[in-house]
């Protein structure tokens, strides 16, 4: 099976090229500018569009429908506390120095760390 390789570094090509490339970076600098403004008014009126949705659904159904959202809502927050306070441990509030969970649970050199990245590695090599 042939190995995949990475496609060739355009960007750098266009850096490379000097003079010739500054058409094409420009042209690359607008059409950032422009996703970035549209994106920005996306999320300018996302509130709204939130609220708008809100307030169909509460129509259609009824009080039922903030009664459902508040048992999610609860169950995330209470999802959140037992992460934080039974799998990491109680935080340590009598140190000085400002940490606010005792290292020694979280640094155990037995036990894999409880999550980890993509890009990481559960177990390091020793």
């Amino acid at each position: 099976m042939p190995r995949p390789t990475s496609p060739p570094p355009r960007g750098a090509g266009i850096l490379l090229t000097g003079e010739r490339g500054r058409p094409a970076l420009n042209g690359i600098a607008h059409v950032q500018r422009l996703v970035f403004r549209v994106l920005a008014t996306i999320m300018w009126a996302a509130p709204a569009g939130a609220f708008g949705a809100m307030a169909a659904v509460v129509g259609a159904t009824g009080t039922d429908a903030l009664r459902s959202l508040g048992v999610v809502m609860l169950a995330f927050y209470l999802t959140c506390l037992l992460f934080v306070f039974v799998l990491l441990g109680p935080p340590d509030v009598g140190h000085q120095d400002g940490a606010g969970f005792d290292e020694a649970t979280l640094m155990d050199d037995d036990t894999p760390p409880p999550a980890t990245r993509s890009d990481d590695t559960a177990l390091s090599p020793a």
